[in-house]
C-alpha cells in the first residue's frame, strides 16, 4: 500500500466497548493512529499513538452485596423484617423478596463506602479482609479500591517489528511469523509504564497428502511501572489465551477474602501479573470421511504457560506471585465459516495451582498466530 506517494500504510481506530468482568462493569473508549512501513520483504515496522479511557464498576456501588433497606420509620431491614436493635449489618446479596413499596435501597458507593458509620463485620478477626474502604464489588480490596480510582486515561506511543514468511496469512502451511513490540505510557494520561511483548509461530506441513500442518508457538511479556506504582489494571491478565483449559483470567496472582482462621474464602479475584511466558504445539488435519470443501479441520494440541509477579505480594489474601507453570492438552474442531474461522476446544489441565480457575470447553473465533 501507498500513503502520500510513499510505500506506507496509515490507519486509525476508534472504539467503545462495554462488558462485565468478575461482577464489575468495564467501559472503554479509545482510539489510535498508526503508520506502518516495510523495511525488507519480510520485515515490517509500525508506530502508533494510542489513547483510551477506562471506567470500572458502576454508579450504584457494590452491586447489591452491601445493601440494606430502611423503612418509613427509619428502621433498617433486610426485606424479611426489622434487623435486631435496628442496627445495620452487611448482608450478602440481599434480594427484594419481602421488600415493600415504602422500602428504599441503600448502597455503599465509592464516595461513601461505609454509609452506616461502622466497620464491616468481615474484619472482626485479625486475619480477615477489610472491605470498609471501598464497596465490595468483588472479594478483592485491591480491585475494589482500583475501581473507585477510575476512570483512568492512558496515553501512549508504541512500536512493533514483524517478521513474516508465511505462505498464507489466512491458512498457512509453511513459514514463520514473529513480532516484538513495546508500549510507552506516560505521554499525558494517568498511567506510566513500559509494556513489552513478543511472540512467534512456526508452521510446517508435516504430511502433504493428508494435509497435516504442525505449529509451534512461543510468547512472553513484561510490564514495568515508571515512577509511581503500577496500576493493577495495567497488569497482564491471562488464561485460556495462553493455556487452553483455563478461564479467561484463570491463572496468575489472585486475592482471596480470608476468614477468622486465615483460610481463603470463595474463588478469589484475579489481580494480574507483571510477567508471562507461554508455549504451545499443535497439529491440524482434515476430518476423515468429510469433504474438505466444508472447511472443517481437527486439531490436537498441548499448551504450557505462566503468569507471575505483583507488587501486591504480601498483602492479605494474595497468592500466585511465584513462577509456576500450568499445562494442558486437548483437541479442537475448526470451521472456516463465512464469518471467519470458528473453533471449539476441549482441553484438560494436567498442571495447575489449587486456586486457578479452569474451563475445559471453550468456543470462539480461531486465531492462528
Amino acid at each position: 500500500p501507498y500513503f502520500l506517494g510513499r510505500r506506507l500504510a496509515a490507519g486509525f481506530d476508534i472504539y467503545t466497548t462495554e462488558n462485565t468482568s468478575e461482577s464489575y462493569d468495564v467501559e472503554r473508549i479509545g482510539g489510535s493512529l498508526r503508520l506502518a512501513a516495510p523495511i525488507t520483504e519480510e520485515i515490517t515496522a509500525q508506530v502508533a499513538y494510542n489513547f483510551k479511557q477506562e471506567k470500572f464498576g458502576d454508579d450504584d456501588g457494590g452491586r447489591g452485596v452491601e445493601e440494606v433497606y430502611v423503612d418509613n420509620d427509619d428502621r433498617f431491614t433486610n426485606g424479611f423484617g426489622v434487623l435486631t436493635n435496628g442496627i445495620p449489618v452487611v448482608v450478602g446479596s440481599v434480594g427484594t423478596n419481602g421488600a415493600t413499596d415504602d422500602t428504599d435501597i441503600i448502597n455503599a458507593t465509592c464516595a461513601d463506602p461505609d454509609p452506616f458509620g461502622f466497620v464491616s463485620d468481615d474484619v472482626t478477626g485479625p486475619n480477615q479482609t477489610d472491605f470498609s474502604t471501598a464497596p465490595r464489588y468483588t472479594r478483592s480490596t485491591i480491585i475494589n479500591e482500583a475501581i473507585c480510582d477510575s476512570p483512568y486515561t492512558t496515553s501512549s506511543v508504541s512500536y512493533a517489528l514483524t517478521y513474516n514468511t508465511l505462505d498464507s496469512t489466512t491458512d498457512p502451511r509453511n513459514g514463520i511469523i514473529a513480532s516484538f513490540g513495546q508500549e510507552f505510557a506516560g505521554v499525558g494520561g494517568d498511567a506510566s509504564f513500559i509494556k513489552s511483548t513478543a511472540k512467534a509461530s512456526y508452521f510446517q506441513q508435516l504430511q502433504e497428502e493428508y494435509d497435516v500442518v504442525g505449529q509451534l508457538s512461543v510468547g512472553g511479556g513484561n510490564v514495568t511501572g515508571l515512577g509511581d506504582d503500577l496500576r493493577v489494571f495495567d497488569n497482564f491478565f491471562k488464561g485460556q489465551d495462553v493455556v487452553r483449559g483455563f478461564e479467561t483470567k484463570g491463572i496468575g496472582p489472585r486475592q482471596f477474602q480470608l476468614d477468622s482462621d486465615g483460610d481463603m474464602v470463595g474463588d478469589g479475584v484475579a489481580i494480574g501479573g507483571e510477567n508471562f511466558l507461554n508455549a504451545s504445539a499443535e497439529a491440524t488435519f482434515p476430518l476423515p470421511g468429510l469433504s474438505r470443501d466444508f472447511g472443517f479441520r481437527g486439531a490436537v494440541f498441548a499448551d504450557a504457560g505462566t503468569l507471575w509477579g505483583t507488587e501486591f505480594d504480601g498483602q492479605s489474601g494474595v497468592v500466585g506471585d511465584e513462577l509456576e507453570v500450568r499445562a494442558s492438552a486437548g483437541v479442537g474442531l475448526i470451521w472456516a465459516s463465512p464469518f471467519g474461522p470458528l473453533r471449539v476446544n476441549y482441553a484438560h489441565p494436567f498442571m495447575k495451582e489449587d486456586f486457578d480457575e479452569t474451563q475445559e470447553l471453550s468456543f470462539g473465533f480461531s486465531t492462528r498466530f
